[in-house]
């Protein structure tokens, strides 16, 4: 509730008469409390979904869970095809922020087979997919999306360089990159502030991200750029497998498929560094891949 979609999800659950219940046991303990507390709808991010989904039998868990609202990020294939041997439920992606409210959700049956898909745009929701110049683009383009509705905030207190960056002309800058489809399918694409730039090229996190994801069986992978000691960029991935997996061998298959694609460096990790919300956080993840190709070069830069 202390976040701006969980306050919104409290205020809707309540307001149709049920009970809000916030999950405080272990997650050993996830099981028997879903039997026990009769929860049948869950809204959550999706890497708090897989940490459940770990912990619960393989045959699965006989509960009231009948739907499940994703929020905060994409929902890998790999946990929805998890949730429905263990947790089986309707699924339903979501997006939107603090500054917007929900902006867009859909069944993620509806839309699995498109990438980045966010959901179609909800009433009372205008949403326009601008250039550099704020000019509107054609549907099917990508670039930079806003949003306005009764229910968007329209400024920040006590900060007036944000708000400047964020709120204009009545609309709410999400610094999200999206493509809005012929059919009002939103699809967001990335951060305006993750794209990274190696020798004048863009590279879409989120694009090589799902090439890695199709290489191995992985549960997790951030991609993100790092800077050496001579402050040239490089391309990294940091991923989580499901099973134990050679890098090495792992960074040859991605030089092989991806060509000159492929990340420069990759690091294996038992979980990736998330913020408060359930975000990932590129920065700490570009500092310690920076530390360790340092480390790798040695003194004499090698």
């Amino acid at each position: 509730p202390f976040t701006g979609y969980g306050l919104v999800t409290v205020l809707r659950t309540l307001r149709t008469g049920f009970t809000v219940i916030e999950p405080m046991p272990h997650l050993e303990q996830m099981a028997s409390w879903l039997v026990s507390s009769r929860v049948s709808h869950v809204s959550i991010a999706p890497i708090g979904l897989r940490r459940i989904l770990d912990v619960l039998p393989a045959g699965g868990v006989a509960c009231d869970v009948r739907t499940i609202e994703v929020g905060g990020g994409a929902l890998p294939m790999s946990t929805h095809e998890l949730t429905q041997r263990r947790l089986p439920a309707v699924v339903i992606a979501t997006y939107g922020s603090t500054e917007t409210g929900n902006v867009a959700s859909a069944l993620f049956t509806a839309v699995a087979g498109r990438p980045d898909a966010a959901g179609y745009v909800l009433p009372g929701v205008t949403v326009q997919v601008v250039d550099a110049d704020d000019k509107p683009l054609p549907a099917g383009e990508e670039g930079i999306l806003r949003v306005r509705g009764t229910g968007t905030a329209t400024g920040y207190r006590d900060n007036d360089a944000a708000a400047a960056r964020t709120f204009r002309d009545g609309w709410v800058y999400t610094h999200d990159r999206a493509i809005l489809d012929s059919d009002g399918l939103l699809r967001v694409t990335g951060r305006t502030d993750d794209v990274i730039v190696v020798e004048g090229v863009k590279v879409n996190p989120q694009a090589l991200e799902e090439a890695l994801m199709g290489l191995a069986d992985l549960r997790e992978v951030a991609v993100f750029g790092a800077l050496d000691d001579n402050g040239v960029a490089a391309v990294c991935a940091a991923f989580v497998p499901n099973a134990p997996l050679d890098t090495d061998a792992f960074h040859a298959r991605c030089r092989e498929r991806l060509s000159g694609g492929a990340p420069a460096f990759l690091m294996q990790m038992q979980e990736l560094p998330r913020n408060a919300m359930g975000k990932v956080q590129r920065t700490e993840l570009a500092r310690m891949a920076g530390e360790a190709i340092r480390a790798r070069r040695g003194p004499g830069g090698a």
